[in-house]
């Protein structure tokens, strides 16, 4: 784009064109009376107008001892939180033993503007347990829940916040706390699902 003359200290350019995370650059050239020029840049600026891309991103739970588990075979009241038609997931839950934490990590959000954060919520079917939490750049969380009650789903979600401030869609995923500790070992045991209702 060429040099606009401006005659005040502010100037107004409408650029059209520009593709979402492309970068430009102002120049500023001030001349005086006898054509004597200094020239200024500014910092980068990022063209960005949509929300992070979570079409390759994925959640999974990290736990010592978990297996995964099709969705679809669960009893119809563990669907409750599973689909209810605004989250991304995958047909899976993880079902672990560990009743003290829930550990998770994800990849494949991403946004050519750049991400500036990101954010997770952890729920139940009656509600929030833990509601958007900031968490910056990591992409892992392990958080700090007193005791998980078995037999419950809870359904992970994380979004990210591009550098424009867009926020995309959630991601998710489930995790099935199933476990106890045997009367005569003590030691903890990990539960395979079998439901009879």
């Amino acid at each position: 784009m060429p040099y606009t003359l401006a005659n005040d200290n502010m100037s107004i350019v409408y650029l059209t064109g520009l593709v979402h995370g492309q970068v430009v650059y102002g120049l500023l050239k001030c001349l005086n009376k006898v054509e004597l020029a200094a020239v200024a840049a500014s910092s980068a600026l990022v063209a960005a107008y949509e929300k992070p891309d979570i079409a390759m991103a994925e959640v999974k739970l990290i736990s010592d001892a978990y297996v995964r588990f099709p969705m679809s075979g669960l009893p119809d009241k563990f669907h409750i939180i599973a689909n209810n038609g605004s989250f991304a997931f995958n047909d899976q839950i993880f079902v672990q033993g560990n009743l003290t934490t829930l550990k998770f990590e994800w990849a494949g959000i991403t946004d050519a503007a750049g991400l500036r954060n990101y954010e997770y919520r952890v729920m139940v079917a009656d509600g929030v347990i833990v509601n958007w939490t900031y968490c910056g750049n990591y992409t892992f969380v392990d958080v700090p829940l007193v005791r998980l009650t078995s037999e419950t789903i809870y359904a992970v979600q994380i979004r990210a916040t591009n550098m424009a401030g867009f926020t995309s869609d959630a991601i998710q995923a489930f995790a099935y706390g199933k476990g106890s500790v045997p009367k005569l070992t003590g030691n903890a045991f990990l539960y395979f699902i079998l439901f009879a209702f």
